[in-house]
């Protein structure tokens, strides 16, 4: 059945038979490219989406006995009418590549009829994500991210196949019943272009980044994670961030008490939504890594306020090694010294003994010269960072095997796995053997391991995901979004940059 006039001067009756093997049924949407039906098989039964191509305002259909034509609105606008097919094809294509991913809608089948083609997909039944969310209020930070995790690995496959899909929004996810979300409509998709050319405008206010409005600015992974980013801040907000073209002007894009969202988190969305795109995340990996992973601790780091290079960093740890070498050579030639000099003479000058009827009853006692007492050469601790943490031990055991060592491990994604990242006794300590009991070696866990994949879409949905799916035979007159063709409906099933590095500070000690 029409719910409104629009729909009954331009969207196909029910129980049209399409290439001799789908029936239409209701109409799910309609947006700028086409209209959305549910369908279903004839000879499987099967329930499935039909997205129609019919460009608003390019096309009129025209019934012509049992046969339904669409055909260009006049002669001028044949050109952009078959162009938009061509695209609408391509879409078909671009979705049968990734149909391996469960949140990437599948394709079953493509084919040109009425002088128009049609797509043939899953029928993912329950709302949006623009409808969960008006529905049912605000999202926490923990339940968004489990839902978007799978959706931005899966862009990251996308993008790597040098497409971009430009059109990411809430209205293009669906909350499925196996409580997953699924991206739909990829027909503004298009070939990454870092170079800059022309193109064709198409975006969405409030979740397209400034560089979108221009018809030939670059474009790639970074108008993805602009647009992602977005739709988590409406998920977490209930709006969209404002319009990306007026935040050039005054950026005051801010971020509501979220009591689960934690400040580096909240610092990677506000880099992926920045207006510029050269200071946005560049790839879709870069930012699940900056959502996913907490910075490394920097519990043996002193802060000072002033940020170094990795360059600037080395090279303050060859100068301190160099100050290292002069002050050992002074202090070794000093002990040198002393022994050479100092010894001897206290040798040749005995301390006189208080009786001296000792002196005089013994000869050979008072030819003895007291013994010295014994001296013992400082030691010097070692740099262990850097070191297998077997070969860290043994240097320590070889150089005072009383020293008892304890161990310390942490994730860190700069130092192999196994290796000493820092010492609680500073290298360059000077000590007695015994003098220290204990010092504590802190090791590399290596990196920090990613959240396992996602779940088969089969699986059935949580109770309080989603809205209860109404039965074929119960149609209620709202049309049931489900597969967007503009404005279609998936639930939310989960390219989620910058991991800062431990040694991001380092102070210089001056004795």
């Amino acid at each position: 059945m029409y719910e409104d006039s629009l729909n009954m001067r331009h969207a196909l009756p029910p129980s049209i038979c399409l290439k001799h093997t789908y029936l239409t049924e209701d109409v799910l949407g309609e947006g700028g490219f086409g209209i959305t039906y549910s369908g279903k098989n004839k000879a499987t039964g099967k329930h499935v989406a039909i997205k129609e191509y019919f460009p608003s305002g390019l096309a009129v259909r025209i019934e012509q006995e049992d046969a339904f034509f669409v055909r260009p609105v006049s002669p001028k606008n044949e050109e952009p009418f078959l162009r938009g097919r061509k695209r609408f094809l391509n879409e078909a294509k671009i979705l049968k590549e990734f149909q391996y991913l469960d949140s990437i809608v599948s394709v079953y089948d493509v084919f040109e009829e009425n002088n128009t083609a049609y797509i043939v997909m899953d029928y993912i039944e329950g709302p949006t994500l623009k409808q969960y969310i008006d529905e049912n209020g605000c999202l926490c930070f923990t339940e968004l991210l489990s839902l978007m995790a799978p959706v931005i690995l899966a862009l990251s496959i996308v993008h790597k196949k040098k497409l971009i899909h430009r059109d990411i929004s809430p209205d293009n996810l669906i909350l499925g019943m196996d409580n997953h979300l699924h991206l739909i409509d990829f027909g503004a998709a298009s070939q990454e272009n870092t170079a800059g050319g022309k193109h064709t405008v198409i975006l969405k206010a409030g979740y397209a980044p400034p560089e979108q409005y221009i018809p030939d600015s670059k474009t790639g992974a970074w108008i993805d994670v602009y647009a992602l980013c977005a739709t988590m801040y409406f998920a977490l907000t209930g709006n969209p961030p404002f319009e990306a073209i007026h935040r050039l002007e005054e950026d005051s894009l801010e971020f509501p008490d979220i009591p689960d969202l934690l400040p580096w988190q909240k610092a990677a969305l506000e880099k992926g939504l920045h207006i510029h795109m050269s200071k946005r995340f560049r790839s879709m990996e870069e930012f699940y890594d900056a959502i996913t992973t907490a910075p490394e601790p920097e519990a043996q780091v002193t802060v000072t306020g002033i940020p170094l290079t990795k360059k600037e960093k080395q090279k303050i740890r060859q100068i301190r090694y160099r100050l290292k070498i002069p002050l050992f050579i002074s202090l070794l030639l000093f002990l040198v010294a002393f022994i050479s000099f100092i010894i001897p003479a206290v040798k040749s000058h005995p301390m006189p003994t208080e009786n001296p009827a000792l002196e005089t009853a013994s000869p050979q006692a008072s030819s003895i010269p007291p013994k010295a007492s014994a001296l013992t050469v400082p030691l010097s601790m070692p740099e262990l960072s850097g070191l297998p943490l077997k070969q860290a031990k043994q240097v320590l055991k070889k150089l005072d095997d009383t020293i008892y060592i304890e161990t310390s491990k942490v994730y860190n994604s700069s130092i192999k796995k196994g290796r000493v990242i820092s010492q609680s006794v500073v290298d360059g300590t000077l000590f007695s053997k015994g003098q220290i009991s204990t010092i504590l070696l802190t090791v590399s866990r290596g990196k920090k391991p990613k959240p396992s994949a996602s779940p088969h879409k089969d699986t059935k949905p949580k109770a309080t995901a989603s809205p209860k799916a109404t039965p074929k035979s119960q149609v209620t007159p709202q049309p049931k979004v489900t597969q967007k063709p503009e404005k279609s409906t998936k639930k939310p099933s989960s390219d989620y940059h910058v991991t800062p590095e431990d040694d991001d500070f380092v102070t210089i000690p001056f004795d």
